[in-house]
């Protein structure tokens, strides 16, 4: 069994790039599953944006997987040296993609796996995958957390997504989150993470709703499509994939 091993992640050099593009060539030639086809692209990511990244193994320096673009995308790359596949690299870098995405507070990961041989690792990865329209799709929810103020109004949220099928007739909510949120002085409340859903495949819209527990009753506070204004001006946002809900802003008018 293949040890597991450690290193760094750093921008490609062109002397980085030469040897990648030899052990691509050398897995083409040898029947190993590669991304060589698309080796032309990924010249042209690292001559024109700079994009390309490695990771370079400790002991020798030497780049043992790349990967550009984003886990938000399908436009991305991501490829392990055929030599040193199950030995964790794979999973390091998506660590490292995964939290690029916190720190941008994108939650919805949306790649294709390419070649399918990959769709296993990335079933690993925690990722759900789809075979649709000839693709294999795959996607997983991150969660990112928010701090919450020091003090206010503890709230019961419940946000539901949903699409055509749900929003007017009985179909199940898509997504459904229940949280305790804190409402500060001027009526906004802070959610303890953010709430997200993917924006449905063909042409229906997203809907949310938005309702509030309180001791006898069940305070529905808004339903609509993402896109409407009410929703955005209450706190509904659009991100890569979706939409997503971080912070309700009742305002300092509401009866509470």
């Amino acid at each position: 069994m293949n040890s597991r091993i450690h290193g760094m992640i750093r921008s490609a050099t062109d002397q980085d790039m030469e040897l990648i593009g030899r052990w691509l060539l050398e897995a083409s030639r040898s029947g190993v599953d590669s991304l060589w086809p698309n080796w032309r692209l990924t010249q042209k990511v690292h001559a024109k944006e700079k994009d390309v990244r490695v990771f370079v193994e400790g002991e020798t320096g030497e780049p043992v997987a790349y990967f550009w673009g984003s886990l938000n995308t399908s436009d991305s790359i991501l490829d392990v040296r055929p030599s040193h596949r199950g030995r964790g690299v794979g999973r390091l870098v998506v660590d490292h993609l995964i939290e690029e995405s916190r720190s941008l507070r994108e939650p919805l990961l949306h790649i294709t796996c390419s070649p399918e041989s990959s769709e296993h690792f990335w079933n690993k990865m925690g990722f759900t995958t789809e075979h649709a329209g000839g693709s294999i799709w795959a996607s997983r929810v991150i969660e990112i957390p928010i701090k919450l103020p020091e003090a206010g109004k503890q709230r019961d949220i419940t946000v539901r997504f949903f699409d055509d099928a749900g929003a007017y007739g009985d179909a199940r909510a898509l997504s459904e989150y229940a949280v305790r949120g804190l409402e500060d002085e001027a009526g906004t409340i802070h959610l303890p993470r953010i709430l997200a859903c993917y924006e449905p495949r063909g042409s229906s819209a997203l809907y949310v709703e938005i309702s509030m527990r309180r001791p006898d009753e069940l305070l529905i506070l808004h339903k609509s499509k993402c896109r409407n204004q009410a929703a955005v001006t209450l706190g509904v946002e659009d991100c890569l994939n979706g939409y997503c809900v971080a912070q309700i802003r009742l305002g300092s008018n509401f009866i509470s």
